[in-house]
């Protein structure tokens, strides 16, 4: 195929295109149509140097976060995972160590986080070496993991404490039969959560023993119609297991999370209702999430009656999980953490960043918009290139690697990403997956302050 189209009544046309706004457009319409690569190099030629002064269109990376999926691999078989759609050829297949050793090097010193994820993160045949290797040469970057806890072995745990890695753990449940039910049927099941749980209890000792317990790992749990009435035991587990946070997500399986309801309300609502009382129990104490993939119809009926329940009745409704986070700050924990971070050369992570960095809110240009078009890059097994795993396919790292390196300046300012970064300053989200909460410019990611971290509440 020629690199460049030879017509020149064409790059006459293109020529007056760039100049004009429908230079934008041009670009979206050769993504969505498919066009040739040769074409839609001179398309994207065409309206680079429109978007190229506008600062609205320009990379924010520093201090930025690279999510890098070093492998599709995963020992588990949670009966909602995503992965298990995928063809038996992509659920097996790593990353070439050569991007993430050699190729990735010059964004690093740039990175405030590292996110290893998969698959997951501990079971690549690099895992290892990777989080040592980043550990030894990048110092001051913060390396997060995401996990089951199956393969988070002595050796992982000894590495994360002594270089404060941000953990998170999938555990799903507070009891292997409530696992068994609601994520991995059998005796395999049972076996993993319980090697998982032993892992955690193991890596919370280590952390006390070292005076690190305010770098406890972060748990999650699915919702679903069969673990629903476990939100209350996985927090007190949560507790018990000194967690930074837990968050919830409602399954998606069970409900089209673009609607508006439930698909399982008779399971669903009680279980959101509790966690809006704990969240507010728990204010400024301890964090929990939940306003992920959420039909936001549900959401507001639940929250005025929370809201009108006076505080009392839901701490004593509440008391033994009260209890257990009585002596718990999370502006405390937070400023340990950072103060300890700079002690050993790391950058701060705010607190938005510490519960999860991908979903988040910063301003550009005077606008709040979601932080991942400027600040993110997301690299899969098979080269795919993105700002976040949630947009359309976009770029493939194997189209950028020239005489044996990448030029990452052409990535981050690619006219594919300025076109991006333009369309959603503009809340134009076309790409996006509809389940995002950034698709909404009014985001469920601000009550997170409202409703937990900021909440100011007599008797509280």
């Amino acid at each position: 195929m020629m690199d460049r189209p030879q017509t020149s009544s064409l790059s006459i046309r293109l020529e007056k295109l760039k100049r004009s706004r429908l230079g934008q457009a041009a670009v979206r319409l050769s993504v969505r149509l498919g066009l040739n690569k040769a074409i839609r190099h001179v398309l994207f030629q065409a309206t680079s140097r429109v978007l190229a002064d506008n600062p609205v269109c320009l990379d924010q990376i520093e201090d930025g976060l690279l999510r890098i999926r070093i492998t599709n691999l995963c020992n588990a078989q949670c009966r909602y995972c995503g992965l298990r759609s995928w063809s038996k050829e992509e659920q097996q297949r790593s990353m070439e160590p050569k991007w993430f050793y050699e190729y990735c090097r010059p964004l690093y010193e740039k990175l405030k986080i590292v996110l290893i994820t998969g698959g997951d993160a501990f079971v690549a045949r690099e895992s290892f070496n990777y989080m040592k290797f980043l550990s030894e040469n990048y110092p001051q970057v913060t390396v997060m993991t995401e996990s089951n806890g199956q393969a988070f072995s002595e050796r992982f745990q000894e590495l994360a404490c002594q270089n404060l890695f941000i953990t998170h753990f999938s555990l799903n449940a507070s009891c292997p039969e409530v696992f068994q039910k609601g994520c991995w049927a059998g005796k395999p099941g049972e076996t993993a959560y319980l090697k998982a749980l032993d892992n955690l209890w193991t890596y919370k000792a280590l952390l006390e023993s070292r005076g690190l317990d305010v770098f406890g790992p972060s748990v999650s749990m699915v919702i679903n119609k069969d673990t629903a009435h476990d939100v209350i035991d996985f927090i007190k587990l949560a507790l018990k297991l000194n967690a930074r946070c837990a968050s919830f997500f409602f399954d998606y399986t069970e409900s089209d999370m673009a609607g508006s309801s439930f698909g399982q309300p008779e399971t669903s609502r009680p279980a959101l209702k509790t966690l809006m009382e704990l969240e507010r129990v728990l204010a400024r104490r301890f964090f929990i999430y939940f306003r992920l993939w959420l039909p936001f119809a549900e959401a507001a009926p639940l929250q005025e009656e929370v809201e009108a329940t006076p505080l009392a009745e839901l701490q004593e409704k509440h008391r033994e999980v009260l209890d257990l986070a009585r002596d718990r700050s999370m502006s405390e924990e937070l400023r340990q953490r950072n103060e300890i971070r700079a002690q050993r050369g790391k950058k701060v992570i705010l607190f938005e960043e510490a519960w999860t960095p991908t979903i988040r809110m910063i301003e550009v240009c005077g606008k709040q918009v979601c932080f991942a078009p400027w600040k993110e890059i997301d690299l899969y097994p098979n080269g795919r290139l993105d700002f976040c795993g949630w947009y359309k396919e976009t770029l493939n790292l194997r189209d950028f690697i020239e005489n044996d390196s990448v030029d990452w300046s052409r990535i981050l300012n690619s006219p594919e990403f300025r076109t991006i970064r333009n369309n959603i300053w503009n809340y134009c989200f076309d790409g996006c997956q509809t389940c995002c909460p950034m698709n909404n410019c009014t985001s469920p990611v601000i009550p997170i302050h409202k409703y937990g971290f900021d909440r100011i509440e007599a008797g509280a």
